[in-house]
């Protein structure tokens, strides 16, 4: 019974999956400092969350005449020197004290491969008010373990929810959600074959036709052909030719005048013929 619920809720669950994505945005990251990690960053226990934006606004304190660089970066996991995302904003030679806004679109990348992030000043000056914020998406499906196969906790969820049922002596089949389920997959199945079947019939026809004109092209092609060729030939040439004289004379004579019979030719056909009758009758007489 245990086993019959646990193929039943297999089924339910897995129809019921889906995979659509949710979108987010953080809060300012560089709130509290400048620097911050990324292991917040969403909702807990989320699959596949990809950041795809980039955004952050600060004011530069300086001097016109001192060089000042201004990096936003965040490294990359795994490897040491490198980031995933890297901007440097030049403000040598430039007035402080205007606040600087940009924004960056990113390839939705895994938020497993952004490491800490930071913003830093290479020279001479500061910045205040600085503000950092990613934008990024989520499947749901993970919110609760039972929503996809893929889930972490899916298998021991589903053995959960099946003893709580075998408690209570609960038959799915009687379920009429899961049989309403059950048959509208298996129409959904019949639909599927058919349509298979028809495409089959399609094809099959498409094919029969492509060979019936291939055949029908070939028997004109080879009638064209017969006709070139006789054309090509001037037969009436032999039709017109004529006989010297207008006529062939016989020129065979039968010396005597008489066409004597030939014996000895007619005792030899017939002891053949009596001699193919005699194995004929030894073949029925064995019959």
């Amino acid at each position: 019974m245990k086993k019959m619920l646990v193929v039943c809720l297999l089924f339910v669950s897995s129809n019921y999956a889906h995979s659509e994505y949710l979108y987010g945005i953080t809060g300012n990251m560089a709130g509290v400092g400048h620097t911050w990690g990324m292991s917040n960053i969403g909702p807990s226990n989320n699959r596949g969350l990809r950041v795809n934006g980039v955004y952050y606004q600060y004011t530069p304190i300086k001097e016109t005449e001192d060089g000042m660089l201004v990096h936003i970066r965040n490294e990359r996991v795994g490897s040491i020197g490198e980031y995933i995302f890297s901007e440097t904003d030049d403000w040598s030679g430039l007035p402080g004290g205007i606040p600087i806004t940009k924004g960056f679109t990113v390839d939705n990348l895994p938020i497993e491969l952004w490491g800490d992030g930071s913003i830093s000043v290479e020279g001479i000056g500061s910045v205040v008010d600085a503000n950092v914020v990613y934008s990024y998406k989520y499947n749901n499906d993970c919110l609760t373990p039972l929503s996809d196969p893929s889930c972490p906790g899916y298998m021991d969820a589903v053995l959960a929810m099946a003893d709580d049922y075998d408690a209570t002596g609960y038959n799915p089949l009687d379920d009429e959600n899961i049989t309403s389920t059950l048959e509208e997959q298996a129409e959904a199945d019949e639909i599927e074959e058919e349509k298979e079947q028809e495409d089959s019939g399609e094809l099959e026809r498409a094919l029969s036709g492509v060979d019936g004109s291939i055949l029908a092209s070939n028997i004109i092609a080879q009638d064209l052909l017969m006709t070139a060729m006789t054309r090509s030939i001037a037969i009436d040439s032999y039709y017109k030719k004529t006989l010297a004289g207008g006529e062939y004379k016989e020129k065979v004579v039968l010396i005597g005048g008489e066409l004597l019979d030939n014996s000895k030719a007619a005792r030899v056909t017939l002891a053949q013929q009596l001699l193919h009758t005699e194995m004929v009758s030894m073949q029925y007489n064995q019959r």
